[in-house]
């Protein structure tokens, strides 16, 4: 699966990544996910989707990618793109869904799912969950031992290689697991999830090369560089859950572990958790073991202890993101999807008492 950024044109196949191409016309590619920086314009002629850069600069204006629709997941927009209502519908209509966020990466801004009426069933069965609080607390001891079991099994290859060296660690991460199965309510479960959190971030911390550093999990503002790396790695994955999940019909805001909170997408936050692990914070491990990204790559905001990625950088960082879920012959990618298929299966069935009551959906 090739993924594209339509500013340089990186193409990656897996986790191989070929020579920088310069900015020309690509007239066929098949495509996973379609990062398309601004400034530009996006267009459908012949139901293909055309990408024109808008800049002011001759390197921006020759920036053009023309690709067809087979084998497109979702196109990412970032900052100042404008997608023609042709475009718009002619993705509508291929399913493909249409993620908004702002130049630098770090804010969801919104996302363009296109209609499928099949989906309403769906989503009551989703409504009718949503008040069962003992199948929601099933449900989330399912999605923390998932969590555990995929952050152990990481530090167990860690050790086998020599690489972690604290069996205090390791064990403090086997007692968390064992304590799920007694869980008898949200709160419990969040507290556990909370040491086992910080137990992991400390097991990081020791892995991280000669120069870098991990004070704990900063979230908002990240204040040093390598929080700053994997806020915007999660927010990633957090936006790739997200599309999946409308996709999937259902409804982002309705989920079973994290409560209900308006403007958050809950279920997103939800299904992700089990993939935080290998699809963000072991990649970030190579990506700085191979000095892909330095201390030089980042800076403090004016007036803020915030610390950004600068655009080059930033983009590194996403091509390996990207390759990462594509990974190996069972894909992350494939697996989120899986994921989100099995949640769906434990939903109660729908009965049909929903035709019967005035004003249902």
């Amino acid at each position: 699966m090739i993924k594209l950024f339509a500013k340089k044109a990186h193409h990656m196949a897996g986790s191989t990544k070929a020579k920088v191409q310069k900015p020309a016309p690509i007239p066929c590619c098949e495509v996973g996910v379609l990062h398309l920086f601004g400034p530009g314009v996006v267009f459908a002629p012949n139901r293909m989707i055309e990408f024109r850069g808008t800049g002011r600069d001759a390197e921006s204006k020759n920036r053009r990618l023309r690709l067809p629709l087979r084998g497109m997941q979702q196109v990412c927009i970032y900052g100042n793109v404008r997608v023609t209502a042709g475009a718009i519908r002619v993705l509508g209509e291929a399913g493909i869904p249409v993620a908004y966020l702002s130049a630098d990466g770090s804010r969801f801004a919104g996302m363009l799912s296109p209609p499928h009426d099949e989906f309403r069933n769906r989503r009551y069965r989703q409504y009718l969950a949503s008040h069962d609080r003992e199948q929601q607390l099933k449900l989330s001891q399912t999605l923390m031992e998932a969590k555990l079991t995929t952050m152990l099994e990481i530090a167990r290859n860690w050790q086998k290689q020599s690489r972690l060296t604290s069996n205090v660690l390791l064990s403090e991460l086997r007692t968390s697991k064992k304590k799920l199965s007694s869980v008898s309510s949200h709160e419990s479960l969040r507290g556990i999830e909370g040491t086992a959190a910080r137990v992991w971030f400390r097991i990081l911390a020791e892995l991280l090369p000669t120069g870098w550093e991990l004070p704990g999990r900063v979230k908002r503002p990240p204040t040093d560089p390598v929080n700053a790396l994997l806020s915007f790695g999660y927010m990633v994955l957090l936006n790739r859950t997200l599309a999946a999940i409308q996709a999937a019909g259902l409804d982002p805001a309705l989920g079973f572990y994290h409560e209900y909170r308006p403007g958050r997408s809950s279920l997103a936050c939800d299904l992700m958790e089990p993939f935080r692990a290998n699809c963000v914070d072991q990649p970030l491990l190579g990506l700085l073991a191979r000095k892909e990204v330095t201390l030089n790559d980042f800076e403090k905001k004016e007036k803020s202890e915030a610390v950004i990625i600068k655009e080059d950088a930033r983009k590194r960082w996403l091509g390996v993101l990207e390759a990462t879920m594509y990974e190996g012959k069972k894909s992350q990618s494939s697996q989120l999807h899986q994921s989100i298929q099995e949640y769906i299966a434990k939903l109660p069935p729908w009965d049909g008492i929903w035709l019967e009551r005035p004003g249902s959906p």
